[in-house]
């Protein structure tokens, strides 16, 4: 399913250094914070096998102070 070129995909290392790619599947608000859901599909698991994660999205700041 990340063969599609519109996906966002990130990748993300491991506690244990292993390199997990996962699809952006959408980002929504709870209690004025901002979250994403991502999904490990990217390598044709079984859909039994495919893990979600919630993630808090933490903005970064530019050098003038602006939000990246």
């Amino acid at each position: 399913m990340c063969n599609n070129e519109e996906l966002d995909i990130i990748e993300l290392e491991s506690e244990n250094g292993d390199v997990l790619k996962l699809r952006v599947d959408r980002y929504f608000f709870y209690n004025g914070d901002e979250y994403v859901l991502l999904t490990d599909d990217c390598d044709d698991k079984p859909a039994d096998e495919v893990s979600h994660f919630v993630m808090k999205v933490v903005p970064l700041e530019d050098e003038d102070g602006e939000e990246m």
